[in-house]
């Protein structure tokens, strides 16, 4: 996190890890600090991570969408179309393949229209 440039925050199911880069943190430390509004974003981000990642089964690092193709049209028709398509250039210029990317939209989606209980929910359920 102390790197410039380093994400927000990523998940690494093979090793069963998520990671927060705060945005007020303390250059050197671990020390959690106050949360933002966008900490708070990220640890949804992240955790829809977690859901995509049980969606098979298992808890190894093999994301799937948590919705069915048509749900998954239905959850973003209220989404706004500039968000998916900065959403998708950013990481299509990073290399990602477009599974990769749907995958992205889908938990930036969740993060932004979802509350931290519903996904908490979905966690339990579908991580059992």
């Amino acid at each position: 996190c102390d790197n410039e440039g380093a994400p927000m925050g990523y998940y690494n199911g093979r090793d069963k890890v998520m990671v927060v880069c705060q945005d007020n943190k303390i250059t050197g430390t671990d020390k959690i600090v106050d949360w933002t509004d966008n900490d708070l974003d990220t640890i949804r981000h992240e955790a829809h991570h977690i859901v995509q990642d049980c969606m098979d089964g298992t808890l190894d690092g093999g994301l799937e969408s948590f919705f069915n193709g048509e749900e998954l049209v239905t959850f973003l028709a209220g989404y706004p179309d500039w968000k998916e398509n900065a959403i998708a250039d950013t990481y299509r210029k990073d290399g990602a393949s477009s599974h990769v990317i749907l995958l992205e939209i889908e938990a930036w989606a969740v993060a932004d229209t979802v509350d931290a209980s519903s996904i908490s929910t979905a966690i339990k359920q579908v991580c059992n």
